[in-house]
């Protein structure tokens, strides 16, 4: 498993929210070249009932899913239905699990 960045945590708040955001991606930099990355956030919503995007393998949804604790059903102890995915940065070619 890689570093992990951002520790999920009940504090903070979400960063798109269904409904409420305008835009269509949720954008962030690379921590290796600060090259500008994009998570589409419609592909996020569209696999909600898989979990997972078509960027990543099952051995790589399955490792996340242990690390994060997530049941047989894909939903988080706190209920919500996370969306795995992988980012990979064009430049850099660092990669990204969202």
């Amino acid at each position: 498993m890689n570093e992990e960045i951002l520790k999920p945590t009940y504090e903070k708040k979400p960063d798109f929210v269904t409904g409420l955001n305008n835009s269509e991606f949720y954008a962030f930099e690379c921590l290796t070249c600060n090259e500008k990355l994009k998570l589409n956030c419609m592909a996020q919503i569209e696999n909600s009932w898989t979990g997972k995007g078509k960027t990543l393998n099952e051995k790589e949804f399955l490792e996340l899913k242990k690390f994060y604790k997530i049941g047989l059903v894909n939903k988080s102890s706190e209920g919500g239905f996370p969306v795995f995915d992988k980012i990979k940065c064009e430049k850099c070619q660092a990669e990204y699990y969202t």
